[in-house]
């Protein structure tokens, strides 16, 4: 299934994106995505991990991540084990 047919079917109500970017590739995808996700009246929302107090997290949802390498970044490994 594609995004565009995910969100046509509205398997998700509300989606966050919670990315690290160094180069900028993964925000413009975060980006990218929101924009689709809009299309489709789907609430999304990127957030910069380098940005925000990892206890402000919120519960109660699947945790995707968006990476351009195959070994994604130690600070997204950092991050995540401590939510």
């Amino acid at each position: 299934m594609n995004l565009a047919d995910t969100l046509a079917n509205k398997v998700y109500k509300k989606i966050i994106i919670y990315y690290f970017s160094g180069t900028g590739n993964s925000r413009n995808v975060a980006k990218w995505i929101s924009s689709v996700s809009q299309e489709y009246q789907v609430e999304c929302q990127p957030v910069n991990i380098a940005k925000i107090d990892r206890k402000a997290v919120q519960g109660g949802a699947n945790i995707g991540g968006i990476t351009e390498n195959p070994q994604p970044p130690r600070e997204s490994f950092r991050w995540v084990s401590k939510i």
